[in-house]
């Protein structure tokens, strides 16, 4: 990188300068590298969309991701005065790229580029939603869609790899909630509440698949099924964020506990749960995406199954 010089100068500003922000060394090591790079980009190219996405980054959920920025806007003002060597055309485009960093670090982030508004959704999608808002019932059509999306993504020579459960059933969610540990990590008990979402896609073994004919390849089967949910489920989470909802993966189940709730629910029991994925909007903005609030849980409402003959 052309400007890796001025990681390290920018790094010696910062401790000379702002002493109380050396321990964030490593963050701000890695932060400025992306900035510089960025920069460089933009030089090459005559634009300033690649700082611009770099900046946006500094936001999630309309939230800034830092607590004050006048030691950023300092330093990079500093990075700025180290470039006067560039020739004018060059300079007027690191400039340009450096205030519109400013810019949307002070205001917000800018999405009229419709490639960094795609960018945003993509870090929306990479957050792990723990809390939810139960009071906003997800339409139908919005389930119809997603499910499309979930089942339309390649697998290999177009196989069934996995069974889907879709669920915006609460009662049952809250099921899936109270089995989603990990039996080997007694901290995971009852803090996967992102499966506890108003909309639950549940990717469990295929219960039809003939499994037989792969022989002696039930590895290779097994690497076929992780890929095809791993391509369905990332097209899931991108697909949900872009129409402003937030998710949450988890791939912690007792499996046992699993078969006997779903034979409740009238489902033959797979073999294992692959991977779940929660689906909603968050329960609101006081609290942050990863955090889970058990006040936020509505209290369960049992529901006694009546005959009458």
């Amino acid at each position: 990188m052309q400007f890796e010089y001025l990681v390290n100068d920018a790094i010696k500003f910062i401790k000379d300068n702002f002493p109380n922000r050396t321990k964030f060394y490593n963050k701000c090591q890695r932060d400025l590298s992306y900035i510089l790079e960025a920069l460089e980009k933009d030089i090459k190219n005559n634009t300033n969309i690649f700082t611009i996405r770099v900046g946006n980054q500094f936001w999630y959920d309309d939230q800034r991701q830092i607590s004050s920025y006048e030691t950023e806007l300092e330093v990079y003002q500093f990075i700025l005065s180290r470039l006067t060597d560039l020739n004018k055309k060059d300079f007027e485009i690191a400039s340009n790229s450096i205030n519109k960093l400013i810019s949307i670090i002070k205001e917000g982030p800018d999405l009229s580029d419709p490639q960094s508004l795609k960018l945003q959704q993509s870090l929306t999608a990479q957050h792990c939603q723990r809390n939810w808002n139960y009071d906003i019932k997800i339409p139908e059509e919005d389930v119809d869609f997603l499910t499309k999306i979930a089942t339309n993504m390649p697998t290999k020579q177009n196989k069934e790899y996995y069974d889907l459960i879709i669920s915006t059933n609460l009662g049952f969610n809250r099921r899936i909630f109270g089995i989603a540990e990990d039996p080997f990590n007694t901290n995971s008990q009852k803090r996967n509440s992102q499966v506890y979402a108003p909309l639950l896609f549940l990717y469990v073994n295929n219960k039809d698949s003939d499994i037989k004919r792969f022989n002696n390849r039930i590895e290779s089967y097994i690497k076929h099924q992780k890929t095809s949910v791993g391509i369905s489920s990332g097209a899931l989470a991108l697909s949900a964020a872009q129409m402003n909802y937030r998710t949450g993966f988890c791939q912690c189940f007792n499996n046992k506990k699993l078969k006997k709730i779903l034979k409740k629910y009238g489902i033959v029991a797979p073999l294992s749960t692959v991977l779940a994925v929660g689906i909603g909007h968050p329960a609101d903005h006081a609290y942050n995406y990863n955090e889970f609030r058990e006040e936020h849980i509505p209290p369960y409402n049992k529901s006694i199954k009546v005959f009458k003959l």
